[in-house]
């Protein structure tokens, strides 16, 4: 059972870093550029560029983890902060 709202703010934090996984992170159209199937349109995806992908999957995994810290408020409390870091540097 979810005793604190800190709790579903964490899961929160962590359900809309999953969804870069998903969703393309930024849409370009190259003028000019008409290749086969695609248009001129390019997507840039978190998956299909590595040092992304792994802060996208720290940003993920970190607020989970501090969901299971529930009665070690400081390292909770830790981990909260240590994701909003790689949020920055995903930015």
């Amino acid at each position: 059972m979810i005793q604190r709202i800190q709790s579903l703010w964490l899961l929160l934090a962590s359900l809309i870093s999953g969804a870069l996984f998903i969703s393309p992170l930024y849409k370009y159209d190259v003028p000019g550029l008409n290749g086969i199937g695609s248009g001129g349109t390019h997507f840039l995806e978190a998956t299909k560029f590595y040092p992304l992908l792994i802060v996208a999957a720290i940003m993920t995994l970190l607020p989970l983890i501090a969901i299971f810290l529930f009665k070690e408020r400081k390292k909770q409390k830790a981990m909260a902060i240590a994701a909003i870091f790689a949020c920055m540097s995903f930015i």
